[in-house]
């Protein structure tokens, strides 16, 4: 993928986000976070990766959703990362 595209993925994952989050949608939040994530760490940006990867597993724990906490790890884990705070 060409890295136009991974700004315009950056674009509409952080603008699906802000939408999702204002409309109190916390799955789809924890989804769009993992996206953001997930482009940023193609963009080798790994403070930011790491901040969506952990508002994804925030998000995920709050509502329960394994498929999105598991991912958020997932993410975690590619970077050699663990969530401590």
């Amino acid at each position: 993928m060409a890295l136009g595209n991974y700004n315009l993925a950056e674009e509409y994952g952080l603008r699906a986000l802000h939408l999702k989050m204002e409309y109190g949608d916390i799955e789809g939040s924890a989804y769009s976070s993992s996206q953001v994530s997930a482009v940023y760490l193609n963009k080798k940006q790994y403070e930011k990766a790491l901040k969506y990867a952990h508002l994804c597993i925030d998000l995920a724990d709050s509502t329960g959703n394994l498929e999105n906490k598991h991912y958020g790890h997932k993410l975690l884990s590619e970077k050699g990362a663990s969530k401590e705070r």
